[in-house]
């Protein structure tokens, strides 16, 4: 297929050894490749750092002498190759004479010569395509001298793997078929003499080692990417091919190999050069269409299409049926006629088959004219069966031709898919492997399409990198490996394809003027064209409508159906006759033409119409026009009706019928002049084709192959044609939707002419910018700007220079907030006639987005561990203080489940019961655990559970949150162990001892006052369990130890009911292991 540059394999070249990978260089040579081998090798420098593989036709039965011959004309050291060896830098291999040569992870494997299945024996074919496989973009293959096409297939095979490609030049050549051959396809990357090329090979090596421009867009620098637009929008005007909507990484990939091999150094270089040089623009368009495929390509795919698909295309249809199918990126035939021959090997078994028809487009005219040729090398017996190649091809001395027979069901026709109407009742399309290059949006787009032009049932056939299961519910799946997809029966959506342009399209309205603003003579000139101009019609010399005046609309009748311009559908039928002869005379001869006066029913009233019709000068109208001028005389008035006779006479009669019967035979006449001259056009034209295909080698056969492709496209014009008539009136629906579609939508969108004056605005633009009906016409700048910053003018204007859409976020003055985006405003020609400006208003994200960095900043200053996870467990948001404490990553560990992040120890079996059905249901949970981080580390968390819930109140997952409570459980430890030890020392001894923690909230006590139970002195304050000034004392006096963390002692006086008692208050800070203040003593 056409389409941009298919990657290689990703694996490195060589894959599989020790050693570093090698570059390896294929040569494939046959008559008159000696000397081209020796040239090459002669203009090679000493250490080249790449391996060279010489693959040369070789008589079986004799020695070859090819390493010792070589070996003369370069330092490398030159031998035969064995197999298993693996290849090694500045090293040149020869083939042996009866072996098949390949390369697979780095070596050299051979295998008996004999072609597979009996196929000729291509060996330059079968080494190249094993580079390829093996050497991804790092191979690269030579073409020198030599009869027949062998290594124009395996050249292909390296192209598309994004290797390099070089070949002799024809003209250098001692014998000129392969390198011919090679060159015919387009897809050599550097061309020229044999001893060049060795040094273009090693520039180009070295270029690829200093020049490296990244694969991702979002990698390039900012003058990089403007210079890419800019290169695309002239390739763009170039070739009418706009390629924006490929990936830019097969876009960066194709321009960093036309740097490499011009020695380039960056994009915007490129751009001068391009501009310098702009042919290249050519050359990098190819580039873009790598016209590479294979018959029956991924066999087993095709052997399921073959008997699971199609036998049920044929189900239940006759000779009276038939079967249609399409190959969109046919590039240069072979898939087309795989098709076209598994179609036909399934009609030979019906004894009233239907009719096959093979539609295969593409956007490559090249690779389509090597199709319609339908000559390939003879290698391609390696993709085709056997018997097929006795039944579907002929051969012939340079390749084998695809039969007639099949030849004649294909028809080959330039058509854009992103661009141009599909096909429609289809029963197949085969689609393989181009919308992997394409953006997602658009290859959804090209699904709808595809849905549209299948019939119902129909097959939908992709390449092995390509999937229909994201077309939302358009296919179902009939083999996912094999990638083969039925259309559902639902309604069939209007596909997004540009509309063609149509005759009835209005051209865009020129500046208006205000009527106080025309002079006197300005209005006199309108009046007389409006009420003077006689009626009038212009037409071109296919009888289309090209203009009318002066009110000749009164002469045209609309017909039911499709619009058309056609001049003989419209015209009154009481005048049709007249104005053929008349316009064909009028035309042939260069003469003005009258017509004789025909009575016509005009308003409802009879009017007399005679008509003139007038050649235009060619020069002056740039082509042949004629005006066709309408002559009404008045209508008869009452006394000229009643003073004629009554009845006619006998001979009045007879005289009106001989005057009719002159005008019929003239009419006649010139009828049959004008068949007559257009059968001596169709003579002269055969005559031509004649004279043509006399310099061509088989003149009776291309002659009839010319015929008859001349006579399927005929027929597929007239089926294009209805179906052209019928996407006019879907066109008018979706201009209906499309209007309605504007006036719904709440986005902002101003459509500007390239004069920057508004031509459309949608509801909401009037609403935001206070827009009238008056405004239409008037230049953006006369607008009051409501949106910061007023640079809507520049930003416009730099869009329509560089064609570089523009996004941005604007404020308005009311405070909402708005994202800007201004595109360029394409034609259905790909024209730029303008910008369009939309303004989406995100007022309501962008306070979502406040309130969501709010509570991430709220969260992030929380102390606690917070943790957020969904309905299956897997991390969706974790706090600074949960990834520092837990070891969670906030990148790499989300969409990880929490157990596999950390490690949770439950105490009891029912704490982590009601832990784990706190977080699968809507309720809460506390509680104490245990987290294990990674490195090991253990904490002591006391954790709470919350369920997540949607607007909707349904639950989406768990929030954690999740304190540490190590220190106070060591604290509660040693405050346990010293109580167990104060309790055995204090046990006989008058004293009260005590623990709070930094709350100063009693932890332990030891023999309180006997008007205090110990059990409620716990977790609560002096100040809670009395007053006084000696309460405030002993408070102070804690407070003071706390803060300074020093000892205190001070004696304090309580009163109680009993009277005063006076303690020694002694208060020391109490510490854990790691030297943290958890508490005092007293």
């Amino acid at each position: 297929m056409t389409d941009p540059q298919r990657s290689g394999p990703e694996k490195q070249p060589g894959q599989g050894g020790d050693t570093p990978p090698v570059p390896v260089v294929g040569l494939g040579a046959s008559a008159g490749g000696l000397a081209a081998a020796e040239d090459f090798f002669r203009g090679l420098p000493g250490e080249p750092g790449m391996a060279f593989v010489v693959v040369q036709h070789l008589a079986p039965d004799h020695e070859s002498e090819m390493a010792e011959l070589l070996q003369n004309h370069t330092a490398l050291p030159v031998s035969q190759a064995e197999d298993g060896e693996r290849v090694r830098a500045d090293h040149v291999y020869t083939i042996p004479p009866g072996r098949q040569l390949t390369l697979e992870n780095g070596r050299l494997r051979l295998s008996p010569a004999e072609g597979k299945g009996g196929h000729v024996h291509a060996p330059i074919d079968v080494f190249f395509r094993s580079l390829a496989a093996d050497q991804g973009d790092a191979g690269a293959c030579v073409i020198l001298s030599g009869t027949g096409t062998d290594g124009t297939l395996g050249m292909k095979a390296i192209k598309e793997a994004g290797g390099l490609t070089l070949v002799q030049s024809p003209e250098d050549a001692e014998y000129d078929g392969m390198p011919r051959s090679a060159v015919g396809t387009g897809l050599a990357d550097i061309t020229g003499p044999a001893g060049e090329l060795a040094e273009r090979l090693v520039e180009f090596r070295r270029s690829a080692e200093e020049i490296q421009i990244p694969d991702e867009p979002d990698a390039l620098p900012e003058d990089g990417t403007a210079a890419l637009g800019r290169i695309l929008a002239k390739l763009r005007d170039r070739t009418g091919h706009d390629f924006s909507h490929y990936k830019r990484t097969s876009i960066l990939r194709r321009v960093s190999r036309r740097l490499q091999v011009l020695g380039v150094p960056d994009i915007p270089s490129y751009l001068t050069y391009v501009r310098e040089n702009p042919e290249e623009l050519d050359a990098l368009f190819k580039d873009f269409l790598i016209s590479v495929t294979n018959f029956f390509r991924d066999p087993d795919s095709w052997k399921v299409l073959e008997e699971e698909v199609v036998p049920g295309l044929f189900r239940g249809k006759t000779g009276r049926d038939a079967i249609r199918a399409w190959v969109p990126g046919c590039a240069t035939g072979e898939e087309a006629y795989s098709v076209a021959i598994l179609l036909a090997e399934q009609a030979a078994g019906m004894d009233d088959p239907p009719r096959l028809q093979v539609f295969a487009t593409d956007i490559d005219e090249d690779a389509l004219a090597f199709a319609r040729e339908a000559l390939y090398p003879h290698a391609v017996g390696a993709d085709v069966s056997a018997d097929r190649l006795s039944h579907y091809f002929e051969d012939q001395p340079d390749g084998v031709r695809v039969a007639k027979s099949i030849r004649e069901m294909v028809l080959f026709a330039p058509h854009n898919l992103l661009r141009d109407a599909p096909f429609s009742r289809l029963d197949l399309i085969t689609c393989r492997n181009l919308l992997i290059y394409l953006n997602r949006d658009v290859q959804q787009t090209a699904f709808e399409l595809f849905h549209y032009a299948l019939g119902p049932e129909g097959i939908l056939f992709l390449g092995s990198s390509e999937s229909g299961e994201a077309a939302d519910g358009l296919f179902e799946t009939m083999s996912k490996r094999h990638r083969v997809y039925r259309r559902r029966s639902r309604p069939a959506r209007v596909p997004t394809f540009p509309a063609a342009a149509t005759p009835d399209a209005p051209m865009e309205a020129p500046a208006r003027r205000r009527p106080e603003d025309r002079t006197a003579a300005e209005r006199h000139r309108a009046r007389l064209l409006r009420e003077r101009t006689p009626p009038t019609l212009l037409v071109d010399s296919d009888y289309e409508i090209c203009h009318l005046a002066g009110g000749a609309h009164r002469f045209i009748r609309e017909v039911d159906g499709v619009p058309s311009r056609d001049l003989m559908e419209k015209i009154h039928p009481e005048l049709r006759l007249d104005l053929r002869a008349a316009l064909f005379q009028a035309l042939q001869t260069r003469e003005t033409v009258h017509t004789a006066t025909a009575g016509v029913e005009i308003d409802g009233e009879a009017r007399d119409v005679r008509m003139e019709v007038v050649p235009l000068d060619e020069k002056a109208f740039q082509g042949r026009y004629a005006e066709v001028v309408f002559h009404v005389e008045e209508p008869r008035t009452e006394e000229a009706a009643a003073a004629r006779p009554a009845a006619p006479t006998d001979s009045d009669v007879a005289s009106q019928l001989e005057d009719e019967l002159d005008r019929t035979r003239e009419r006649l006449q010139t009828i049959i002049e004008e068949y007559e001259t257009s059968n001596e056009e169709l003579k002269a034209s055969n005559e031509e084709l004649q004279s043509m295909n006399e310099e061509l080698r088989s003149t009776t056969e291309e002659l009839e192959t010319s015929k008859e492709e001349l006579q399927s496209m005929n027929e597929e014009l007239v089926t294009v044609n209805q179906e052209l008539r019928n996407k006019i009136e879907e066109l008018a629906r979706a201009n209906s939707d499309l209007k309605n579609l504007m006036a719904a939508t709440e986005i902002g969108t101003i459509f500007l002419d390239r004069e920057l004056r508004i031509k459309r605005y949608t509801p909401r633009a009037e609403h935001l910018f206070h827009l009238q009906p008056s405004d239409i016409g008037r230049p953006l700048r006369a607008l009051t700007q409501k949106l910061h910053p007023h640079d809507l003018v520049e930003l416009s204007r730099q869009v329509l220079g560089d064609l570089t859409p523009i996004e941005r976020e604007q404020r308005g003055e009311d405070g909402g907030w708005f994202i800007t985006r201004i595109r360029p405003y394409r034609t259905v020609d790909d024209a730029i006639e303008g910008v369009v400006i939309t303004f989406v208003d995100v007022t309501r994200l962008k306070e979502a987005e406040r309130r969501a960095r709010f509570q991430a900043d709220v969260l992030g200053q929380v102390n606690d561990a917070v943790v957020a996870v969904d309905a299956d467990q897997r991390i969706i948001y974790v706090n600074p203080a949960a990834a520092l404490r837990l070891e969670i990553d906030p990148d790499s560990d989300l969409g990880t489940r929490l157990d596999r992040a950390v490690e949770i120890e439950y105490p009891d079996e029912d704490t982590r019961r009601s832990a784990e059905a706190a977080i699968r249901g809507s309720r809460t949970w506390r509680g104490e655990v245990v987290f294990v981080t990674r490195s090991g580390r253990r904490y002591d968390i006391e954790a709470g559970i919350t369920a997540l819930e949607d607007e909707d109140g349904e639950r989406i997952g768990s929030l954690g949150v999740l304190r540490d409570i190590t220190a106070r459980k060591k604290a509660e430890a040693v405050a346990h162990e010293r109580q167990q030890y104060l309790e055995t020392s204090l046990r006989n001894v008058d004293i009260v001892a005590a623990i709070v923690d930094t709350d100063l909230r009693y932890r332990w006590i030891y023999n309180p006052h006997p008007d205090f139970d110990p059990g409620a002195v716990i977790g609560k304050r002096d100040d809670e369990l009395g007053d006084g000034p000696g309460i405030e004392e002993l408070m102070q006096l804690k407070r003071e130890a706390i803060h300074h963390q020093e000892s205190l002692r001070r004696e304090i006086t309580f009163e109680r009911g009993d009277g005063q008692r006076i303690y020694d208050m002694a208060v020391d800070p109490l510490y854990d292991e790691s030297g943290n203040l958890v508490g005092l003593t007293t």
